[in-house]
C-alpha cells in the first residue's frame, strides 16, 4: 500500500485513472490502507497528498484519526470511534490499536518533556494513556523491551525516569514543538554565555 501511494503520488492521477470511478472510489483505497498505516505507524505517510485530498470533506475523520494515533492522543482517537468504529477492519483490531496507541502516548510524553525533566509518575502516565494505574508498569516494560524508550522504573515511589526515546518521523505540529524547544535551548545557551562573560574576571582573578 505504501509503495502504491508513492507511485500514485498525486491523488488526482488516481481519480483520473480509467479503472477508477468518479464516485469517491479513492476513499476506498485510503480506507484499505488506513489499517496498515495505523498498525505499522508510518508517520511519513501523514504528509502524503492522497490524505490531504480528504481535508475539509466528509472523510476528514480519516486524517484526524491518523494524526491522533501518530501523536498518541488516546482521548481524541476514541472520541472519533463513532466514525472508525463503523469500519469492520478497524473495529476488529481495536484492542491491538489501543495497545500501540498507548505506547505512542508514552513516547510522546517523553518526547515533549525537556531532557532534564523526564521523570513521570504512574498517575501521570495512567491519566494520559488511559490505562489503570496498576497496569502502568507493564506498559512501560513493554516500551522498554521493544526499544521504544530507555530508562528505569522506581516501583517504590511509583515513578518512571526516561533518558531516551526512539526517533520518529514528526508531523508539522511536532516539528513546530521541536522548533520551540530548540529556540528555548538557544536562549538558555545565550544566557549562560552572558553569565560566564560577566563573571569571567572573577574566575581569571
Amino acid at each position: 500500500m505504501v509503495l502504491f501511494l508513492e507511485v500514485v503520488g498525486n491523488p488526482r492521477r488516481l481519480q483520473s485513472h480509467p479503472g477508477m470511478k468518479a464516485d469517491g472510489s479513492v476513499d476506498v483505497i485510503i480506507m484499505c490502507g488506513l489499517v496498515l498505516l495505523l498498525v505499522k505507524i508510518l508517520a511519513l505517510q501523514l504528509m502524503h497528498p492522497i490524505l490531504e485530498s480528504l481535508r475539509n470533506t466528509e472523510n476528514q475523520w480519516l486524517i484526524d484519526t491518523l494524526y491522533a494515533f501518530n501523536s498518541g492522543n488516546v482521548e481524541t482517537f476514541f472520541s472519533l470511534k463513532t466514525y472508525w468504529g463503523s469500519q469492520s477492519d478497524l473495529a476488529n483490531n481495536e484492542q491491538r490499536l489501543k495497545e500501540k496507541l498507548q505506547l505512542l502516548c508514552l513516547m510522546e510524553m517523553v518526547f515533549t518533556r525537556p531532557a532534564n525533566h523526564r521523570q513521570m509518575t504512574f498517575w501521570e502516565i495512567s491519566h494520559q494513556a488511559k490505562v489503570p494505574v496498576d497496569e502502568v508498569e507493564m506498559l512501560v516494560m513493554k516500551a522498554l523491551s521493544a526499544g521504544l524508550v530507555k530508562g528505569s522504573i522506581d516501583e517504590v515511589d511509583h515513578k518512571v525516569h526516561m533518558t531516551w526515546v526512539q526517533p520518529r518521523v514528526m508531523d508539522l505540529q511536532q516539528v513546530s514543538f521541536m522548533k520551540q524547544r530548540l529556540e528555548a535551548w538557544c536562549a538558555d545557551v545565550k544566557n549562560i554565555s552572558i553569565l560566564v562573560e560577566d563573571h569571567a574576571h572573577e574566575v581569571l582573578g
